[in-house]
């Protein structure tokens, strides 16, 4: 599970929302990756919880259609690491 972490991470960290820093992005948004991780089980799920996060909790907005079309690509992203890692993916079966 540890190695799910890090690869969600590393997503959110590369995608980078609020555009800190990069020495700082890893330990910003370590912060959302067991939100996250409750809500893997699809990419719809993780799409929703991405966006709440975005709205409730960066205070950001989803302002047209090409940023709801990076969010679900990053959701997509995110449930393609849950899936490489068989251990976690039993869990979520």
């Amino acid at each position: 599970m540890e190695r799910v972490n890090k690869l969600v991470n590393d997503i959110l960290k590369k995608w980078n929302p609020l555009e800190v820093p990069s020495e700082i992005a890893e330990d910003e948004y370590s912060l959302y990756v067991t939100f996250i991780m409750k809500y893997s089980q699809n990419i719809n799920s993780i799409y929703l919880c991405l966006k709440k996060i975005l709205t409730d909790y960066m205070d950001m907005e989803i302002s047209n259609l090409e940023d709801d079309a990076e969010l679900k690509q990053i959701a997509r992203s995110i449930y393609e690491a849950v899936l490489s890692d068989d251990a976690f993916k039993q869990t979520i079966e």
